[in-house]
């Protein structure tokens, strides 16, 4: 199973909303957009950063409507690298698991 194998792929199915030739769903691999950070960067520095980002996710859903489908619970969905922890802190407090 590549999921397995090469962490950082998740089960992705394209359906006539993504493509309009699309006549019946198709199951394919899907990856998820990450932000990479430095290591080195203090925890505190990153918890704030991505505190803001996740609760600032409205002001990003009014430039792209794509955002409704992002939610916190699956922040960590196919995390392929360690997560910093600082973002790692500010998950936890939020019951984020890595899935």
């Amino acid at each position: 199973d590549i999921i397995k194998e090469r962490p950082g792929y998740i089960e992705f199915e394209l359906t006539k909303d993504h493509y309009s030739s699309v006549v019946e769903p198709i199951k394919t691999l899907g990856a998820v957009t990450i932000l990479v950070i430095n290591k080195d960067l203090p925890d505190d520095l990153v918890y704030q950063i991505t505190k803001s980002l996740w609760e600032g996710r409205e002001e990003f859903i009014k430039v792209k409507d794509i955002w409704n489908q992002v939610v916190l619970e699956d922040a960590l969905l196919g995390a392929a690298i360690p997560v910093h922890p600082g973002a790692q802190k500010y998950y936890d407090e939020n019951g984020v698991v890595q899935k």
